[in-house]
């Protein structure tokens, strides 16, 4: 965590396409799971300390969230982060409803990888807010899914 260089993953003037965000996403996948091992050894502090570095060097407004960061959320809720948890499904929800509208109106051989990423988006999110108990926000995230699933 303290030698590995991200290099610009936290410039929002920064473009990265659909093959080059493959990187940030599998860094995140990697901070979560140091995380929840953390977690799982009773140590909150470290864990927060990884998931705090995590969203610092890949903040949503450079590298947007993608399906691994539900991961975080019940590590989020567990070192303490509620509401920013609630944040990131509240963001997460409202892009995937927002682009699944969009999909399900054109062509979906155009767009069939996106609107399948937001699916997944959509019912990790869901599995997550269920994992802490925020059934209010699961229902809306899977109720997304299942309509869109659906078209």
């Amino acid at each position: 965590m303290k030698t590995f260089t991200y290099r610009g993953l936290n410039d929002p003037n920064i473009f990265y396409d659909e093959n080059h965000l493959r990187f940030p996403a599998n860094y995140r996948d990697k901070f979560s799971r140091l995380a929840n091992s953390l977690l799982a050894a009773g140590d909150k502090t470290r864990a927060k300390q990884a998931i705090d570095k995590c969203f610092a060097v890949m903040p949503d407004k450079a590298i947007p969230y993608d399906y691994y960061v539900p991961q975080f959320i019940p590590a989020l809720v567990a070192v303490g982060e509620r509401q920013r948890a609630t944040e990131i499904m509240d963001t997460m929800t409202g892009r995937a409803e927002q682009a699944l509208a969009y999909y399900s109106t054109h062509n979906s051989a155009m767009f069939d990888q996106e609107y399948q990423t937001y699916l997944l988006s959509l019912n990790s999110v869901g599995r997550a807010a269920q994992q802490i108990g925020d059934e209010q926000r699961a229902a809306k995230a899977l109720g997304l899914f299942q309509q869109y699933m659906r078209q």
